[in-house]
C-alpha cells in the first residue's frame, strides 16, 4: 500500500487532486506511526525524487505540525522527525534532503526547543557546524540516548523488514560497511560505529540461528582482516553494556561451529571440544576487549555498585573451557 501511495506522491507524474490526496493520506497514515514503512519506499525511490517527494509533503503541512506541538494528541513534529532519521538511517544518502526539510521546520523555536536533543537534529548540528567527520557523533548512538532503549534502532530495522526490507540483504550491507571501512583504515567513522552496533545487535537479539551465526562470521572477518579494529569494535561493545538490560542475550556470548565434512548423523553424535568452542581469533578480540585497561577498571567499579543477584552474573559467557572469555555488561567505555 505504502509503495502505491509514495508512487502516487512523485511530483510532476499525476495530476495534482491525486498527488493531494496521496500525499494526504501518507500524511495520516506517518502520524498513525507508520513512519518505517514510509520510509523505506521513499528509500526505493530516486535520490532527487525521494528529495522532492519528502519535502513536499512535511514542509506544505508546516502548520499542522506546529499545530500538534502543545495538543495532547500524538505529535506530528515528533513523527516528522521520526521519519527523517529513519530515512538516514536505511540510506545515508538521505541526510541532505532530510537537512533541507529541517531548515523549515526549525523555522519554528518551538520545535528546537521541545526536539533538541532529537538524533536528526543533533546530527544535522554537527553537519552545519563542519564538525570533522571523525568527531562526530554515529545515529546509533544518539537514537539510544535519546530513546533510552537498547532496542530502539533494532525495532527500528524490525519495523522496516516488516515493510519488505529483507535481514539477509541488511546483514551482508552491514558486512561491506566494515569490511569497506577495515580495508580503507576507517574505523573511527560513525558509518563504522552505526555497522557495528547493527552487527551486535544481530547478535543479542535475533531469533534466528542461521543470522545469528552468520553474523558471527561476518565478526570473525572483521576480526581477522587486521588488529586495528578490535578497539573501535571494542568501543561499540562498551557503548552497547552501558544500555544492556536484564534479560538480555548476551552480546559476546558467541560459539563457533567449524565446518566439518562428515556426514548428518556424524554431526550429531560429534562431541564438541573446549578448544573449538570460539573461533581462535574471536576469542583473542573478546579477551583484548575484556583486559583493556580502562574496560577491567570500570568493570571493578561496576561490581562494587551492581552486586551479583545469583551465580552467574547476566552478561557473563558461561563455560568450563580454560579459555573462556567473561565479559561484563556493565563497564562503559572511553565514550562516556
Amino acid at each position: 500500500m505504502y509503495s502505491d501511495l509514495v508512487e502516487l506522491s512523485r511530483p510532476d507524474l499525476y495530476p495534482q487532486y491525486i498527488l493531494e490526496l496521496a500525499s494526504d493520506i501518507l500524511f495520516h497514515q506517518l502520524q498513525l506511526g507508520y513512519g518505517a514503512a514510509i520510509a523505506l519506499s521513499v528509500a526505493r525511490l530516486s535520490l532527487s525524487e525521494a528529495r522532492l517527494l519528502i519535502f513536499r509533503m512535511l514542509t506544505s503541512r508546516k502548520l499542522e505540525i506546529y499545530d500538534d506541538i502543545s495538543s495532547d494528541g500524538p505529535l506530528a513534529p515528533k513523527s516528522a522527525l521520526d521519519l527523517l532519521v529513519t530515512l538516514v538511517q536505511v540510506l545515508p544518502e538521505m541526510k541532505s534532503a532530510s537537512f533541507e526539510v529541517l531548515d523549515e521546520l526549525v523555522r519554528n523555536p518551538h520545535v528546537c526547543v521541545r526536539f533538541r536533543d532529537h538524533p536528526i537534529l543533533r546530527i544535522h548540528a554537527e553537519e552545519s557546524l563542519n564538525i570533522p567527520l571523525i568527531c562526530r557523533t554515529p545515529l546509533a548512538e544518539l537514537q539510544l540516548r535519546f530513546s533510552q532503549d537498547p532496542m530502539y534502532r533494532w525495532k527500528n530495522w524490525k519495523l522496516l523488514e516488516s515493510a519488505g526490507l529483507l535481514s539477509e540483504s541488511r546483514l551482508l550491507h552491514i558486512s561491506t560497511v566494515l569490511l569497506s571501512a577495515v580495508s580503507e583504515k576507517w574505523y573511527w567513522t560513525p558509518d563504522f560505529f552505526d555497522a557495528a552496533v547493527d552487527l551486535f545487535d544481530f547478535l543479542r537479539y535475533s531469533s534466528v540461528p542461521e543470522l545469528r551465526e552468520s553474523a558471527t562470521d561476518h565478526l570473525i572477518a572483521c576480526t581477522s582482516a587486521t588488529r586495528d579494529s578490535w578497539e573501535p569494535l571494542s568501543i561499540v561493545l562498551d557503548f552497547l553494556s552501558h544500555f544492556a538490560m536484564v534479560g538480555d542475550r548476551p552480546i559476546l556470548s558467541l560459539r563457533y561451529e567449524p565446518y566439518s565434512p562428515t556426514s548428518p548423523s556424524a554431526s550429531r553424535t560429534h562431541t564438541k571440544t573446549q578448544s573449538e568452542e570460539y573461533h581462535p581469533q574471536l576469542r583473542e578480540f573478546l579477551r583484548y576487549a575484556h583486559l583493556r585497561p580502562h574496560a577491567r577498571d570500570a568493570h571493578l567499579q561496576f561490581r562494587k555498585c551492581h552486586p551479583p543477584l545469583g551465580p552467574l552474573l547476566h552478561g557473563t559467557i558461561e563455560s568450563s573451557s580454560p579459555n573462556a572469555v567473561t565479559m561484563p555488561v556493565g563497564f562503559n567505555g572511553n565514550k562516556f
